[in-house]
Order: C-alpha cells, then sequence, then structure tokens
C-alpha cells in the first residue's frame, strides 16, 4: 500500500492532494514502524522536514482550506486560524 501511495505521491500533480497522499504515507509509516519521524517521511519522498510538516498541516486542515489557491494560500490562512 505504501508503494502505491509513493508512485501516486510522484505522479500528483494538485497541492492539495499531494499534501493528502503525504499525510496517508507518513500515517502508515508511523503505524507500521515504531519511532518513524517526520525526517523519516522526508527522506522516504525527498522533500525537507520543513515541506512534510507543513503538508502534514494543510492535510488536517483540508476541509476549510477549500477554496485556497495555493500551497501558500493554505499555509497563510491556517496561520490565521
Amino acid at each position: 500500500m505504501i508503494n502505491e501511495l509513493l508512485e501516486q505521491y510522484k505522479k500528483e500533480q494538485k497541492w492539495h492532494q499531494k499534501c493528502i497522499i503525504l499525510h496517508l504515507i507518513h500515517l502508515g509509516m508511523v503505524s507500521e514502524n515504531k519511532g518513524w519521524r517526520l525526517r523519516d517521511t522526508s527522506l522516504l519522498v525527498g522533500i525537507s522536514v520543513a515541506a512534510v510538516s507543513e503538508d502534514l498541516m494543510i492535510a488536517e486542515y483540508i476541509e476549510e482550506l477549500s477554496d485556497a489557491t495555493s500551497r501558500n494560500d493554505a499555509l497563510k490562512r491556517i496561520k490565521k486560524l
């Protein structure tokens, strides 16, 4: 399942879908591997720890961000919540 999600993540073009897929990858790895951290997810998908953290936060608030026009717009809105 994780491998399929990784493939989807690599192919996905929409920023909000990438955040959701990353969230699923991270949750899956945490449940399968005791001690799994954000850094491990960042190494797995090839993005920075900061980007993983931000994308996971966006995924948590995705319903409130349905009209956000970009990832940066979503992050700005989260800071206002």
